[in-house]
């Protein structure tokens, strides 16, 4: 992560406030994670080159604007009883 990415990542964090600052930060990581396996998987990356990650950010960043309360509310229904 560069400095470009740390303001973005606290500027959703304001934006979004808790607990959906948290989601935008697990999403984005969970979807560079994924989009980097698969860059590795079909040649076009090799392991430990750098990508960049505010695209991430800012997708998760649109994800939670629209599907943020169904999400959030799937992921607390795992700890209910």
């Amino acid at each position: 992560m560069g400095g470009g990415d740390l303001k973005l990542g606290v500027f959703l964090g304001l934006v979004f406030g808790f607990p959906y600052s948290l989601m935008v930060l697990m999403l984005s990581f969970l979807l560079g994670a994924l989009f980097g396996i698969a860059l590795i998987l079909i040649g076009k990356k090799k392991f430990g080159q750098t990508m960049p990650f505010g695209p991430f950010l800012s997708l998760a960043g649109v994800i939670t604007i629209f599907w943020g309360a169904e999400i959030l509310s799937w992921y607390l229904s795992f700890g209910g009883r």
